[in-house]
């Protein structure tokens, strides 16, 4: 598989969506919109490389182990490392 830079992960949270869910904030958006929550996400290179299967597992585990029934991506800006998801 790959890489993914991550800023930060958290396994099992109910404020990021319906239900119990893992939630992933990918670091780096080319955006930068005006009035951005999480402007620290901008700069690539800030977060630190996941190989995308060990992420993997952790969700699974997560799932068994938590009850987590979704996954919410954000961001940064998720699209901009779309080939990794």
């Amino acid at each position: 598989m790959g890489t993914i830079e991550i800023a930060y992960a958290v396994s099992c949270t109910a404020a990021e969506g319906p239900h119990l869910r893992f939630a992933l904030w990918l670091q780096g958006c080319s955006l930068r919109c005006p009035g951005c929550c999480n402007p620290e996400l901008f700069e690539r290179g800030r977060g630190h490389a996941r190989d995308t299967s060990a992420l993997g597992g952790d969700v699974i585990a997560a799932a068994r182990e938590l009850g987590i029934e979704g996954i919410t991506v954000l961001g940064g800006e998720p699209l901009e490392q779309a080939d990794a998801l």
